[in-house]
């Protein structure tokens, strides 16, 4: 493999019952047919795996490179920890929550799933719900059983820019009219909790998961965290977390740096476009940068989120 060659990929798409359009406007023509609510753009979760698209390694899965190529990936332990992910919620997500990891490993034999997000568009009045205002378990339980959730929870408006940080044990939702760029651990775990009564095409309630989910529920919840990030030429800190780091680059003409210490990225394209090393770079598109590659040359008008895992776990 070339030096400075990255791994591109092509997206998953996800039908959801809460999809939108804006992911067919995003990627064309590749996108089926249905109510498409995700892209995951960088994946190793077993049966949706990123394919390399062009190069010297086309054709082969993200997974499999992870776990085989220590020319790409020097200091690999176990699976690819992270998982990236453009949501597009046509309609409200359901209120959800997610097991840390000592939890998912005693019952869901995986890893727990700690999550970021960055608001890339949201309609005007758009919200997400993350936490709640009950005081203990029995409240929270009560009010589940009575069917009042929706009277505690913590309703918090959002705006394109915004960055949030949800940590496993955060009871969260997105709102209708928000699309955002997702990164988190490689996990696909969720208690669905609360799903507004809705049914799905043949008249099915989607299922709930209320003794695992108010298990993991934080009681009292934690504060929200959010930030908002305004365009700027500096290298931002995101979050910083036991995870995973995220950091946002803005790009105007040119960026050079050399990865001296040898580590990999995720890298998503949330603005804008430009060449990263000379190879074409859009919004919507995310490529995983390996260890091997030494410098790096971005060029154009851009906006760039960088993902990455502290060195014990990458």
């Amino acid at each position: 493999m070339a030096k400075d060659e990255a791994l591109f990929f092509k997206p998953i798409f996800k039908d959801r019952i809460w999809g939108g359009n804006v992911l067919k406007d995003m990627y064309g023509d590749h996108v089926p047919a249905g109510s498409i609510g995700e892209a995951w753009i960088v994946s190793a979760v077993p049966g949706s795996e990123s394919v390399v698209a062009s190069g010297r390694h086309a054709g082969r899965t993200l997974a499999d490179l992870y776990k085989t190529d220590r020319e790409l990936f020097p200091r690999a332990v176990g699976d690819f920890p992270l998982l990236t992910k453009i949501l597009d919620a046509g309609d409200r997500l359901s209120v959800q929550v997610h097991p840390d990891d000592a939890y998912a490993r005693l019952h869901e034999r995986q890893a727990g799933k700690t999550e970021c997000w960055y608001i890339l568009k949201a309609e005007p009045g758009a919200t997400l719900v993350i936490g709640h205002t009950a005081k203990t378990r029995d409240e929270l339980k009560a009010a589940v059983a009575a069917g009042t959730l929706e009277a505690l929870l913590v309703q918090i408006p959002v705006q394109a820019g915004d960055f949030v940080y949800i940590p496993a044990g955060t009871l969260h939702a997105i709102g209708k009219g928000i699309v955002l760029l997702e990164n988190q651990q490689t996990s696909d775990v969720t208690y669905r909790i609360y799903d507004y009564d809705r049914v799905d095409a043949l008249g099915h309630h989607r299922e709930l998961h209320l003794e695992k989910g108010l298990d993991v529920t934080d009681v009292p919840a934690k504060p929200a965290n959010i930030r908002h990030f305004a365009k700027s030429t500096d290298v931002e800190t995101m979050v910083e977390a036991p995870a995973f780091t995220v950091k946002k680059l803005v790009v105007d003409n040119s960026f050079h740096f050399v990865n001296r210490i040898g580590r990999w990225y995720v890298v998503s394209v949330v603005a804008g476009q430009g060449t990263f090393n000379g190879h074409p770079i859009a919004y919507g598109d995310a490529f995983v940068i390996p260890a091997n590659v030494g410098k790096i040359d971005i060029k154009g008008r851009c906006e760039l989120v960088f993902a990455f895992v502290p060195e014990g776990q990458s």
